[in-house]
């Protein structure tokens, strides 16, 4: 896969000197499969596409629309803010009448992933909704995996709004495409998703046995970094119930395997609470200066989560 990663840019270069529809499409053939054959190729493939941007005004309109709509897919799995709808209206439109079910799905999909971006949660879950009537479950080559994501991206929308049997109904839909695609990382990753559900009811004899499990499962399957992310709402359990000895061992392999420091003794962003239970365990341990130095680690942060524990633990 690293082999292809370089050879890509070579081939891309000599078909754009070659021009015409045909070899922007095979460029774009190519750059779909590789990122759906390895997600972590989708920030190489977002830059050889915004590359081919300055020849976007020769393409025929359906290579431009197929070229917008693998862009933005690029973009969605590199994790890249979407900051205007216009572009993928446009795409939507497009292949409301055009292309495979597939497409119309991705589409639809894809503007929902706007709206999600912009915030504006309604807007989100009819597009999301209407992506999903869109595909053909009766085909051998319907995206399942689109349609599990289709599934969790629905759900999270439900969580924000409390509305919890509604998510774990989608919940369970993602679990199923995933696997009727056979991937396993995927439907892991829907089970775990649960613990969320029954954290909102407060049921949280039944979040630690979603979270033992999945981590477990992870275990089994090579996926150590998300076995050890999966107990990380376990440590918070333990600690309010006064369970030092299961809250260390958790947080423990948390640290360890979680892949959470970006160098020795400072978190990646989105990790900072771990600061707050490293706290506590040195805390327990009667080590109160080294306690205080990691709640004050916390204030210099911004979400106010964050200085809430911070406080707490200094307090």
């Amino acid at each position: 896969m690293r082999k292809l990663l370089y050879l890509l840019p070579l081939f891309f270069l000599m078909l754009c000197c070659k021009g015409g529809d045909n070899s922007f499409d095979i460029i774009m053939v190519r750059a779909d499969s590789l990122m759906n054959a390895n997600a972590d190729s989708a920030q190489s493939v977002l830059h050889m596409l915004d590359a081919l941007y300055p020849h976007v005004s020769n393409m025929s309109k359906p290579c431009r629309m197929r070229y917008e709509l693998l862009r933005a897919k690029a973009m969605n799995k590199s994790n890249v803010y979407f900051r205007s709808d216009s572009t993928m209206k446009e795409v939507a439109a497009y292949y409301s009448h055009h292309g495979t079910p597939n497409e119309k799905m991705m589409a639809w999909y894809l503007l929902g992933c706007v709206y999600r971006d912009l915030g504006e949660a309604p807007a989100a879950l009819e597009y999301y909704q209407k992506a999903a009537t869109c595909a053909d479950t009766t085909a051998e080559d319907c995206d399942y995996g689109t349609l599990c994501r289709i599934s969790l991206q629905t759900a999270y929308i439900f969580h924000r709004q409390k509305l919890v049997d509604e998510e774990l109904k989608m919940i369970h839909l993602a679990s199923y495409y995933a696997c009727k695609n056979k991937d396993i990382l995927r439907y892991l990753l829907s089970k775990e998703s649960e613990k969320g559900v029954y954290y909102t009811l407060r049921d949280y004899d039944k979040v630690l046995e979603i979270c033992d499990s999945v981590s477990s499962l992870y275990s089994c399957y090579g996926y150590d970094k998300e076995s050890a992310l999966c107990l990380f709402p376990t440590i918070d359990i333990y600690f309010k119930r006064g369970n030092l000895k299961e809250a260390n061992a958790r947080l423990y392999k948390y640290e360890k395997y979680g892949d959470i420091f970006s160098s020795p003794g400072k978190v990646k962003p989105g990790c900072e609470l771990y600061y707050y239970y490293k706290g506590l365990s040195l805390l327990a341990g009667n080590r109160v200066d080294s306690a205080e130095y990691y709640f004050r680690k916390m204030l210099t942060g911004s979400a106010r989560d964050e200085k809430e524990a911070a406080y707490r633990g200094l307090l």
